[in-house]
């Protein structure tokens, strides 16, 4: 006979900003000890900002002239993400420095900056 369990595995959600990702999060988040925290399972999405892949980079080169610097302007560190730092994020949460972290959406974005009047500084 074979046992398989779910105990202490970790489910990441890329893409947790919007459409599945967002709604997979948010049912994980909602109704944990009915679903993946009966299991021990810790759920967390990672919601990108604009991540600089070659497929944004040939949009920002070929139809969206001035949309690169758009973004920068409107991101408090004044950059584009890279796919690094979304990894990095990813492997944070799958790790055990993570243990206490569920049903959570983690914005990597850089620090958007929304405020018509700017409410703090930018870094």
């Amino acid at each position: 006979m074979s046992v398989f369990s779910l105990e202490g595995k970790v489910a990441l959600i890329t893409g947790g900003g919007r459409g599945i990702g967002a709604a997979i999060a948010r049912v994980f988040a909602q109704q944990g000890h009915y679903g993946a925290y009966a299991c021990k399972i810790r759920v967390n999405g990672i919601v990108p900002g604009a991540v600089e892949t070659p497929g944004l980079r040939k949009v920002f080169d070929t139809r969206a002239q001035g949309m690169r610097q758009t973004i920068i302007d409107h991101t408090r560190l004044r950059r584009t993400g890279t796919p690094e730092d979304i990894a990095h994020a990813a492997v944070y949460l799958a790790s055990p420095a993570a243990s206490w972290i569920t049903g959570t959406l983690l914005d990597i974005n850089g620090g958007p900056v929304d405020e018509i009047v700017q409410n703090t500084p930018d870094l």
